[in-house]
């Protein structure tokens, strides 16, 4: 008996200090969780709001009113395609109000519609550590992390793009996950969101949620393989400028593993093949088949991502 309690301590101690260990950070303010999706919201001049969207797989951009409540004039001599664009540093307005900046700082001034005026892609979110808390609803910047020369089960590589000397092309992490037995290349994608039409609103009360994502061809094989797992067909309606441009199913998958942790039900959204396998997987490290989101990570206390070891760790 004292030899078992050794044995189950012995486990426990070693899997504590495999864990790594948060020696500082920062959590930010004005952080909002909706429905899993995670919102920052800047301090305009004149006091006002502004309601930036996070995502870890998208973009930077802004819209001309998140400009004009910033007080900042637009560099215009930036040309894209023959075309001239607006340009905005957000830099040294972010640094002002304490606030991580993005490594690619100028943010391209567009239409922009929907719940926020600003997108915070995966270059805000570059050469940095971050700790996100989905079940305390909170975000923090680490400063400073020891993590163990051990590997533990909820500690997972991170694949980014790199050039022939090794530096990273592009921010977009690649993260392993398992469905039903099959381990599936998906994108670390905080921003995975799925606008819903009414139906689907009246099952989840909103209407939107973070998401995840996955191609077309997985999703059939899903439904084909599990017919009880629940479907709302054409759940997921895609806006393009305000207007409703594409409609797709959506799956309720009952259990997904990530990090060790087999969590679940997560709903994913169906996507055309070549959305994920081609057009996305240009900027990955390799062929991705989806993007993993906030109704897969809501079940995390702990979500670290460290963009300069390369690795995530999860704890429920």
């Amino acid at each position: 008996m004292k030899i078992i309690i050794f044995l189950f301590w012995t486990g426990l101690h070693l899997s504590t200090l495999a864990q790594p260990r948060v020696l500082q950070q920062q959590k930010l303010p004005r952080i909002t969780f909706d429905h899993h999706r995670i919102f920052l919201s800047v301090i305009g001049a004149q006091n006002q709001p502004i309601k930036f969207y996070t995502d870890t797989g998208g973009g930077r951009i802004m819209a001309q009113s998140a400009v004009r409540k910033m007080g900042i004039a637009p560099d215009t001599t930036f040309v894209e395609r023959g075309k001239n664009v607006q340009m905005v540093d957000l830099a040294p307005y972010f640094e002002k109000q304490g606030l991580p900046a993005p490594v690619a700082s100028h943010m391209a001034v567009t239409e922009f519609s929907g719940a926020s005026e600003g997108l915070l892609g995966s270059s805000w979110f570059a050469d940095k550590v971050w700790n996100f808390d989905y079940q305390n609803k909170t975000l923090a910047i680490v400063q400073k992390i020891k993590w163990s020369k051990a590997m533990t089960k909820h500690t997972v590589n991170l694949g980014f793009q790199k050039n022939k000397a090794g530096q990273k092309t592009t921010h977009f992490p690649r993260i392993p996950i398992v469905v039903e037995g099959d381990t599936l290349q998906v994108l670390f994608d905080t921003g995975a969101m799925a606008n819903l039409n009414q139906e689907a609103q009246k099952q989840f009360g909103c209407k939107a949620i973070g998401a995840s994502f996955i191609t077309r061809g997985i999703f059939n094989r899903w439904r084909q393989k599990h017919p009880k797992w629940q479907v709302i067909e054409k759940g997921n309606v895609i806006f393009m400028n305000g207007k409703k441009r594409l409609e797709e199913d959506l799956i309720q998958v009952p259990k997904v593993t990530i990090g060790g942790y087999k969590v679940g039900p997560v709903w994913f959204a169906s996507r055309r093949d070549q959305n994920f396998t081609q057009w996305m997987s240009q900027w990955m490290d390799q062929k991705i088949v989806g993007a993993v989101g906030g109704s897969c990570f809501q079940y995390f206390q702990t979500i670290i991502v460290d963009y300069h070891q390369e690795r995530a760790y999860f704890k429920k």
